[in-house]
């Protein structure tokens, strides 16, 4: 039980470099800093193999596990395809790559609808004791930053809102999250986020 706990431990923990590898990367995509992509595409490769692996080791797994596995694969896997394909092409070949970013997009919105299903829980059935107003707050602040950055990548207007929007919602949920009981008294977080 020891080493199942930590290689979860391993695995949240790459989990989290990657997603601050992603958000870092686009910090820098959108300032047009070096190592954007490098930053991006060392990230969409984590959390395309990190994610996967964690929900698919959980000892009580099921079909909705599976999917949100699958979706965020071709989600991570899409997008790093992306970005490799066009530090090798060039932007001159950029335009030809859009239908793996509207995978990418696919993917995350599969993945986003079978995690918003725990509204549907009743309290008691829900694996921790958040509110489902903080959860949604984690949500939407992680659909806004993701989408902000994929109206950034294909120069869509409306992307600078997205990710303020998002960056906002995070905020405001990382303040709630703090006023309620300590992550020990709770069952494990982390298996509803992750």
């Amino acid at each position: 039980m020891e080493s199942v706990k930590s290689g979860n431990i391993l695995f949240k923990t790459l989990l989290s470099i990657s997603v601050a590898a992603i958000i870092i990367g686009a910090l820098f995509k959108i300032m047009h800093w070096p190592f954007a992509n490098a930053a991006l595409l060392l990230g969409y490769i984590g959390v395309s193999l990190t994610y996967p692996k964690m929900a698919l080791s959980k000892q009580n797994r099921t079909a909705d596990d599976i999917v949100q596995a699958l979706a965020i694969f071709i989600f991570g896997a899409s997008k790093a395809l992306y970005i490799l394909l066009n530090m090798e092409n060039g932007r001159a070949f950029s335009h030809q790559f859009q239908l793996l970013n509207l995978l990418g997009f696919v993917g995350l919105i599969v993945f986003l609808v079978f995690k918003l299903k725990v509204f549907t829980q009743p309290n008691e059935n829900r694996e921790n004791g958040n509110p489902p107003i903080v959860i949604a707050l984690f949500y939407l602040g992680a659909v806004g930053v993701s989408l902000g950055v994929i109206f950034n990548y294909l120069h869509w207007p409306g992307a600078s809102i997205l990710l303020i929007s998002g960056a906002s919602f995070g905020l405001i949920w990382y303040l709630s999250d703090m006023f309620y009981p300590d992550k020990e008294d709770k069952q494990d977080d982390d298996e509803i986020l992750f």
